[in-house]
């Protein structure tokens, strides 16, 4: 009887005989040996190929010849103009956002479909250097963030203006989230773990708790209208004109946003000297109100951890904060107005701002 193997004929007596059982045994632990000697081989690659990655990751969190760096999630350790740093472990970060909106703050179903960041701020608490440092940030900065389909899909990042990171979101926590992401993607990966949003509604009631307010104007955006809000004039602002003072700006003339900034730096700055002393007399008083304004404002801060915050606020005095608005460039762009940060220039504020060098 004839059979086949490997593909050729043979005659089945030679395929039964024992010397061809013999040579078939030495064919298998040849076999046997070279499936080991090869998965030896794939291990020492794939090991070597690991080690490769990893090399590459490390690499990652290294600034470049111009100034570029992805940290990714190594932001905590970076080479930066040929020097180690570690990221300071002891900041705080809290978001604040000012939305263009007087309807109460709620989740949607629908996605893309919220109000626009029309103020976005990030304050940062340094307790190993005791200091408050306010990072002033134009919802017109392009700058990469999520977008979503209707239904909440993830779409995935675009370059796109800040603002419209909370847009994009569902007008609830994933918008919180969504624009919290893009100001850590904008800042090299820093965290950005703490928020406040809150809407027009909810300035009446915070500026009343804050009480008066005096600031020099900085610029004649406002003269127009009224002519005590010329550059130089010290005004008094309270809950009947602050929404006016650092809201209003007009929109028919290119960059008018830029001198709206300069107007809500004077008042915060202002302010936060007098919260540095409510926030140590009257803290229960703030959380109350942050309580009654809940439909106009929307905060990941629990009660434990603003108490938490308080006794940090103890230890660094925010009543002279630094103020920074990063530089770069205004482009009128074919829809809205445009603002390209210096990259170069940003990254030197991350890096002196949240980092210790090594």
């Amino acid at each position: 009887m004839n059979g086949r193997y490997n593909g050729r004929q043979v005659d089945k007596h030679v395929e039964d005989s024992p010397s061809r059982f013999r040579h078939q045994q030495r064919i298998t632990k040849r076999r046997m040996a070279f499936l080991a000697v090869f998965a030896l081989v794939i291990l020492v690659i794939g090991g070597a190929l690991w080690l490769i990655a990893r090399q590459q990751e490390a690499n990652q969190i290294t600034v470049t010849a111009d100034n570029k760096v992805n940290v990714g999630s190594g932001y905590r350790n970076i080479t930066y103009k040929g020097r180690k740093y570690q990221y300071n472990n002891r900041i705080t970060t809290i978001l604040y956002a000012g939305l263009d909106s007087e309807a109460p703050l709620v989740q949607n179903a629908k996605y893309t479909m919220a109000p626009r960041a029309d103020s976005i701020s990030l304050i940062v608490l340094d307790d190993l250097h005791k200091k408050a440092t306010v990072i002033a940030l134009s919802r017109d900065t392009m700058t990469e963030i999520r977008r979503y389909s209707l239904s909440g899909k993830k779409n995935g990042l675009y370059v796109d203006h800040l603002g419209y990171a909370y847009t994009y979101g569902d007008g609830g926590k994933a918008s919180c989230d969504g624009l919290c992401e893009a100001v850590s993607l904008l800042l090299y990966g820093i965290p950005v773990n703490d928020y406040v949003v809150s809407n027009v509604k909810s300035m009446q009631a915070i500026s009343s708790f804050i009480g008066p307010v005096e600031v020099t104007v900085p610029n004649n955006d406002l003269a127009e209208k009224n002519e005590l809000y010329t550059e130089g004039a010290i005004v008094s602002i309270d809950s009947s004109n602050v929404e006016m003072f650092v809201r209003s700006r007009d929109t028919a003339r290119y960059f008018s946003n830029e001198g709206r900034m300069l107007r809500q730096k004077a008042y915060i700055t202002g302010a936060m000297a007098r919260m540095k002393n409510l926030l140590n007399d009257k803290p229960e008083e703030f959380w109350r109100i942050l309580q009654e304004t809940g439909d106009y404002v929307q905060t990941n801060i629990t009660r434990n951890r603003y108490l938490d915050l308080i006794k940090l606020l103890h230890n660094i005095d925010i009543a002279n904060p630094d103020y920074i608005i990063p530089e770069g460039e205004q482009v009128a762009g074919k829809y809205h107005d445009e603002f390209h940060p210096d990259e170069a220039k940003l990254l030197d504020i991350v890096v002196e701002l949240f980092y210790n060098a090594q």
